[in-house]
């Protein structure tokens, strides 16, 4: 690795190694706004470039990982130094001496394990057409990942910290020799994190999340559709070690509702009437998603009529709605009292209310054709 490469954040911003947080700060910002994709749609070497200088002002704007840059940089030209005096031969014995401690050795804990982002959690939540049309709040009961209580999410035993990884000197890598030339990998002593865990937390096992079910109250747009997946942001599983969580998918599915069958776009309603408003006819009202509506019936309204109702379905696609087909069917009971019995023998000695028959006691054929 040459001069140019070490110092490649600082190339990518075009400044110095001792460059100040303002002056990082303010190359980043002239070039960001220079490389955006936005500005350069389809351009993938400036998408490429966005990307490189984002990645070198997180690392040179923490203080933290800078100075960590800094030091692996350090080990790595001690060790290219050294490499040129030694021969391969006795590489291990010689980053023993750049390391001053045993390389390759016994492990000493598990990896103190770097944040990671949790897993998204899917769900699938049922309504019925009416509601879906409408919009409703529900409040969840969702089982999920969250960070342990005990320690806090670190996954490390109350009242003890994290040790320096004896393997890497807390650097997260160690060298190895390939084809005669120094590359430095990943540490699997520490998994790169520079460091180790001595005392799990009992609660979590270290793993720093648990299971745990609790509740979310989550409002339905107005207008849904079956199959469409709304997403919480950070309501999913914990992110591991602090890491940021996922998020939360509903996808909605559709039910038989209480009132309405669903053909397409269209909804079914089976209106019920009585003998009375048969004969006399009158309104009546019906449900609808966006609330009641009145129906005009004519008198004689015959059985399985179809009336329509425009415009009060659900949505179509490109505006509007469908329309709500209304069934009419008769009530009629299923068994009758001796009153009610004596209330309709009376009704139909009314004139009007009984067919006119012959001496036979038959309707004649009508004689229009």
């Amino acid at each position: 690795m040459n001069e140019q490469k070490r110092n490649s954040y600082y190339r990518e911003l075009g400044v110095q190694p001792d460059a100040t947080p303002g002056q990082i700060r303010d190359a980043y910002r002239k070039l960001a706004k220079r490389y955006h994709p936005d500005r350069n749609p389809g351009d993938r070497v400036a998408e490429e470039r966005f990307k490189r200088v984002g990645e070198a002002y997180r690392i040179l704007t923490d203080p933290a990982q800078r100075i960590v840059y800094h030091q692996k940089e350090a080990v790595r030209t001690r060790a290219r130094a050294a490499e040129k005096k030694k021969s391969t031969a006795s590489f291990a014995e010689l980053f023993k001496k750049v390391f001053q401690s045993g390389f390759g050795g016994d492990t000493d804990g598990p990896a103190a394990n770097a944040p990671a982002r949790g897993k998204d959690q899917k769900i699938s939540l049922e309504l019925d057409a009416f509601e879906l049309a409408e919009g409703t709040r529900r409040t969840l009961k969702v089982k999920r990942d969250i960070s342990c209580e005990v320690c806090g999410g670190t996954g490390i035993k109350p009242g003890h910290g994290l040790h320096e990884c004896s393997i890497c000197q807390g650097l997260g890598e160690v060298p190895r020799v390939k084809d005669g030339k120094t590359i430095f990998v990943t540490c699997t002593n520490c998994q790169g994190t520079g460091q180790i865990i001595k005392e799990r937390c009992l609660n979590c096992g270290g793993r720093s999340i648990v299971r745990s079910a609790g509740t979310i109250t989550v409002d339905i747009p107005s207008n849904s559709r079956e199959g469409t997946v709304i997403r919480i942001s950070k309501q999913g599983n914990a992110g591991p070690y602090r890491g940021r969580p996922g998020d939360l998918l509903i996808e909605l599915r559709s039910k038989n509702s209480a009132y309405f069958e669903q053909d397409g776009e269209e909804l079914v309603y089976h209106l019920p009437v009585t003998l009375l408003e048969v004969v006399t006819g009158g309104d009546v009202e019906v449900p609808t998603p966006k609330g009641k509506v009145k129906l005009t019936l004519k008198p004689g309204v015959a059985p399985d009529a179809i009336l329509r109702v425009r415009g009060k379905g659900l949505p179509i696609t490109g505006g509007g709605a469908g329309d709500i087909l209304v069934h009419v069917h008769y009530h009629l009971p299923d068994r009758l009292t001796e009153k009610a019995r004596k209330l309709l023998e009376d009704l139909v000695k009314q004139p009007g209310w009984s067919p006119q028959k012959d001496e036979n006691g038959f309707v004649r054929r009508s004689n229009e054709e």
